[in-house]
């Protein structure tokens, strides 16, 4: 299938919205859109407009055509391992990127440096290409081995890939700080935190204080130019960054991640709900199905209601016809499944009752608790409810929303928690908005000159405690929450 039948085969999702054969397309194109040989083997990105990347380039005679396109590649990996899709395309993907790591790192035959003239010889040391290429690796979770390499290039001073003001450079011969290098740095090493077993004993918080040094640099970059890249303008640019990053910021760096977000709704208009004109003829080279795609996917991952994003995703479905790429493609792809969910869930009624705890006391206490109760109601509780790459502050707000009931266990470590403190305001509203009860509150290791330390009103509920029997408790939560049963 050439690229005209690429563009007419997701064109046609204009004529069928079920979200079943959107999602059949969408996952086709992608798996027409891999190399299966030469420079790009297991890349994505065969079929991208190459006016576009160009655009991308400082380096206006790179030759485009021998670059690694580890950008395009690395979210069809992302979006498809997720939701278990196209598994032989992604082990494809994991085996190119080992190829292009086959001397530990990554060799390029071109600079995006100014001054740097093409060259059809690999020997140029990216360290962006290198960062990339292990992020994939650790998403579809291969080769690990190389990740492990490229964090040891990544960490040690004397290499230079980062430097002093904390962003990375591009290459051994190009080492200023880059904005996409730094993005995929902050990216990485935000994932491998959660991978513990990456690190020695120690070394943890090392890795803490070079991410917040690269954020720090990225902030700078937003105060000093809503992070636009050569000639490319931030209203085109920040939306990409943002989405690259959002989870980074939202953990590390809220006020900068509230900031994108706000600076970004500010290119949408208040009534329709649709991207501003103005931004089209700031950006002439940002085509409807882009924008749309790319504002839809970043409202998206920065929690915002599905009635913000959806009407930007729908405007995108709607250009398709348009030039897009495979970031775009996974995009559209990972918002169609979301909405698919959804409606399956809505489908499925409200949950009856919202588990509302501190992580500390799952051991103890709430796990035991959420496996004993689930049988006999719906139960919102994390592990049963989150996914990876679930939006935290989107899935609660879904979840305190759509449950009945929010069975709150107050605990010394509820107490000093921001999460436990947030669903219960959520709970709290519910309760004044609705005029029911809905707070059912268990004390776990607690007394009641606790509690009123923390706040009075709750003190005065009747409650019960973890003290009791399971079986106890259970039935007294069911008393309130199925009174006929």
């Amino acid at each position: 299938m050439g690229a005209d039948g690429l563009e007419s085969h997701l064109a046609s999702i204009a004529n069928n919205r079920e979200h079943a054969a959107v999602v059949k397309v969408l996952v086709e194109w992608l798996m027409e859109d891999q190399s299966k040989e030469g420079h790009h083997f297991g890349q994505f990105g065969r079929h991208v407009d190459a006016s576009e990347e160009a655009f991308f380039q400082p380096n206006k005679e790179e030759v485009l055509s021998l670059k690694p396109r580890l950008y395009l590649t690395g979210w069809p990996c992302v979006i498809l391992a997720r939701h278990g899709l196209a598994e032989q395309q992604v082990m494809l993907a994991a085996e190119g990127a080992n190829r292009l790591l086959r001397h530990e790192v990554v060799h390029v035959s071109q600079s995006s440096a100014p001054d740097m003239p093409p060259d059809s010889t690999p020997v140029i040391v990216s360290f962006r290409h290198s960062i990339r290429a292990a992020q994939i690796l650790l998403d579809v979770g291969k080769h690990l081995e190389k990740v492990r390499g490229i964090l040891g290039r990544m960490f040690d001073p004397s290499l230079g890939w980062q430097n002093k003001d904390g962003g990375w450079g591009q290459s051994a011969q190009f080492r200023e700080s880059d904005l996409w290098a730094s993005v995929y740095a902050a990216a990485l090493l935000q994932k491998l935190l959660v991978h513990a077993t990456f690190f020695v004993r120690g070394e943890t918080k090392n890795v803490e204080v070079i991410l917040q040094r690269t954020v720090d640099y990225l902030e700078e970059k937003w105060t000093e130019s809503k992070w636009a890249y050569g000639s490319v303008p931030p209203e085109q640019n920040a939306s990409n960054v943002f989405i690259d990053v959002a989870r980074v910021f939202e953990q590390r760096a809220n006020p900068l991640y509230t900031a994108v977000l706000q600076w970004l709704s500010t290119a949408i208009e208040p009534t329709s709900g649709t991207i501003r004109e103005s931004l089209f003829e700031k950006c002439p080279r940002f085509t409807r199905a882009q924008a749309n795609t790319r504002f839809a996917y970043a409202f998206f991952l920065g929690g915002h209601l599905q009635e913000r994003w959806k009407t930007l995703y729908d405007m995108a479905l709607s250009h398709l016809d348009e030039s897009v790429n495979s970031a775009d493609v996974s995009f559209l792809l990972d918002m169609t499944i979301a909405i698919e969910k959804q409606q399956k869930s809505q489908a499925c009624t409200e949950a009856d009752v919202f588990i509302c705890h501190a992580s500390e006391d799952k051991e103890s206490f709430v796990r035991s608790f959420a496996e004993a109760l689930q049988p006999h109601v719906r139960v919102w509780y994390d592990e049963f409810s989150l996914t990876v790459g679930d939006s935290l502050r989107q899935k609660i707000d879904e979840g305190l929303k759509s449950s009945k009931f929010g069975v709150v266990v107050l605990s010394k470590a509820f107490f000093n928690k921001n999460w436990p403190q947030y669903e219960l305001d959520g709970l709290a509203q519910k309760e004044m908005s609705d005029g029911v009860k809905v707070i059912l509150p268990i004390w776990h290791g607690v007394s009641k000159e606790d509690v009123e330390k923390y706040s009075l009103s709750l003190a005065g509920r009747l409650a019960v405690t973890s003290e009791q029997s399971l079986d106890a408790i259970i039935g007294k939560i069911l008393a309130v929450v199925r009174p006929n049963r």
